[in-house]
């Protein structure tokens, strides 16, 4: 399985991205690799930031 991260604006500029002709080219020629190529939509519920790290 292979996952492409993407963070988008809202559920609209995704499916305006999927009407994009130049991104349908890209989508193709992942699905001509893969045996199943799908899209899922999740909302960020929370985010934290790691204080006093040693690096």
């Amino acid at each position: 399985r292979v996952t492409n991260y993407a963070q988008w604006e809202n559920a609209a500029a995704l499916q305006a991205m999927l009407g994009n002709p130049e991104a349908n080219a890209h989508i193709e020629k992942c699905r001509a690799l893969a045996e199943h190529v799908d899209f899922h939509l999740y909302t960020v519920e929370h985010c934290s930031v790691a204080t006093n790290v040693a690096g």
